[in-house]
């Protein structure tokens, strides 16, 4: 296969998503089990968003069934996923200390509303590629 023919076939589109979005769609794919973060990992992360630090993009592949397999960012949305459902107790935070010991229901509204607002760039893998280009695709995201 040529080259040009390889790229012509490769569609991605890029779209800004909130958290609460992301983590309220139903159409995402991913083993939720995988997540090997620890507590401090998760909570170190959340405060990111709440320092207002960009996170790297998350990388997706269109199903068969249209919804969206997780590429790159399982750990990042797992925690959030989790945080948001109340799964996870803050801990060991460096900049909001006062946060620590608290689950998303417990924070303030405001607080809770800057990270469901949290922007996040999905970068989303059309479907219909060759295994062969998707794998090698994949295995390059995931670097």
């Amino acid at each position: 296969m040529e080259n040009q023919d390889i790229i012509s076939q490769i569609k991605i589109s890029s779209q800004p998503l909130t958290v609460g979005g992301l983590i309220e769609d139903s159409n995402l794919q991913w083993d939720k089990e995988a997540s090997n973060w620890n507590e401090t990992e998760k909570s170190r992360f959340i405060e990111s968003l709440l320092l207002r630090l960009p996170i790297s993009g998350l990388y997706f592949l269109t199903q068969d069934d249209n919804s969206w397999g997780i590429i790159d960012g399982q750990k990042r949305i797992s925690a959030l996923q989790e945080f948001i459902s109340g799964e996870v107790v803050l801990q060991n935070l460096e900049f909001f200390k006062e946060l620590n010991g608290k689950r998303f229901q417990e924070l303030s509204r405001p607080l809770q509303r800057q990270i469901k607002t949290f922007k996040v760039t999905a970068h989303i893998i059309a479907r219909g590629l060759p295994e062969i280009t998707q794998a090698s695709l994949i295995r390059r995201i995931k670097g």
